[in-house]
């Protein structure tokens, strides 16, 4: 299926978009930045509405990311070093106007380090997780507004915006996602000459725990690398992680059984979790 084109035209958007799901209005929304306007397709790339939203100058930055919560779209802006960025998110409604704008404040961050980050993730309870790399609060979205779900505990591992300079010892978190029980994560030291190392946060527990892979109960031919998990959504009442593997990664099985090239394209993946 084919969503739209780029281009100058009223069903077009420009290179520089966002796209997001609208599963309460059933739409796939592109929001085309250098014009902003929001061009909203059917699940079938049908056309159906351009519009343009009051968004703020973008002489300091344009948003990253952009998610939709019941008729709300949120736009996310990044965190980089060195750089005063002027916002954390604004919100509109799905008609365009400003309902909410988030801003910054103090002086730029890290001013001799390049650690950046703002991340955004569906949560397991309709409601959308937005973390900043160098804030000390994870916030939770509902229908109801935004609130404080969870906060880092102080220490050495932090990045903070008083930081001045980078350490081994600091932590730059470059993914996260929430499941019914668990808060995944994956960081590299704010160096970024080590590889990635993954850990969980169990909320029924309250502790941290490292690991390195996932592993299949069903197949035990699989080992899913976590450094290509990216996501988590739910069908059907049921938890997955989502996320992509190289297809030479698969057992040979799985490759003629889904008729896979082992030198082709990525592969996407669902793994499923389990219930408890």
């Amino acid at each position: 299926m084919k969503i739209g084109e780029i281009g100058q035209g009223p069903m077009e958007y420009n290179r520089n978009k966002l796209m997001a799901i609208d599963t309460r209005n059933k739409r796939i929304r592109v929001y085309s930045i250098p014009e902003k306007v929001m061009i909203d397709y059917s699940y079938d790339g049908v056309f159906l509405n351009r519009v343009h939203y009051d968004l703020p100058d973008d002489t300091y930055g344009y948003p990253t990311m952009m998610r939709v919560l019941a008729n709300k779209c949120y736009f996310f802006y990044p965190s980089m070093s060195g750089l005063s960025d002027p916002y954390y998110w604004v919100i509109n409604d799905t008609c365009g106007q400003s309902l909410e704008i988030k801003q910054k404040h103090g002086n730029p961050v890290l001013k001799r380090g390049y650690a950046c980050g703002t991340y955004c993730t569906s949560s397991s309870d309709n409601s959308l997780l937005y973390y900043n790399l160098f804030n000390d609060t994870i916030f939770r979205f509902t229908e109801q507004g935004g609130m404080p779900a969870f906060l880092w505990e102080q220490g050495k591992h932090r990045i903070s915006v008083s930081t001045e300079d980078i350490s081994e010892e600091m932590m730059a978190f470059t993914m996260f996602a929430e499941t019914k029980r668990f808060l995944f994560f994956q960081w590299n030291n704010a160096t970024f000459k080590s590889s990635s190392s993954f850990g969980f946060y169990d909320k029924r527990k309250q502790i941290f725990m490292g690991t390195k892979k996932l592993r299949d109960d069903l197949n035990t031919q699989i080992s899913i690398p976590l450094r290509w998990m990216f996501s988590y959504s739910q069908k059907d009442k049921k938890e997955y992680m989502i996320g992509k593997i190289e297809p030479y990664e698969l057992p040979e099985e799985i490759l003629q059984r889904e008729n896979i090239d082992s030198e082709g394209n990525l592969v996407m993946i669902m793994v499923r979790l389990k219930d408890k």
